[in-house]
């Protein structure tokens, strides 16, 4: 192994390591201090909030994830379809077919519009 190896491994290592496990190291941390502050608020017989979840959050996901999962199908049938020949120089494993994620997160986001919508129309006239 030569320099310009060690060189790029440590780049790497640098770059995407230690901030990847940074976010964990915090991520851990936060949640420590969020239980202790849970179990405090019970043993004084105060109910924490988040532990009273709606009832909305559990009625309509198999809605959200079903039009999700149209909607990313409808990004990658739309991505076939459009196939304009633009692609990332370099990038061998998706034969120059940048669009290909971008179809699919914009598939994704509209259903997620769409079941936003959905909601908020079944909640106006529950109320």
């Amino acid at each position: 192994m030569d320099m310009e190896d060690l060189v790029a491994i440590l780049g790497v290592i640098f770059i995407f390591g230690f901030p990847v496990i940074a976010i964990i190291i915090l991520g851990w941390k936060s949640q420590e201090s969020k239980h202790a502050e849970r179990i405090a608020m019970i043993e004084r017989g105060i109910v924490p909030e988040e532990a009273k979840k709606p009832e909305r959050a559990k009625k309509y996901t198999g809605l959200r994830n079903g039009l999700l999962m149209i909607g990313l199908a409808l990004g990658l049938m739309a991505d076939s379809r459009f196939d304009v020949g633009v692609g990332w120089p370099g990038i061998g494993g998706w034969h120059g077919r940048a669009e290909f994620p971008v179809f699919a997160i914009l598939g994704g986001g509209i259903a997620f519009v769409i079941y936003f919508l959905i909601v908020r129309r079944i909640e106006k006239k529950e109320e």
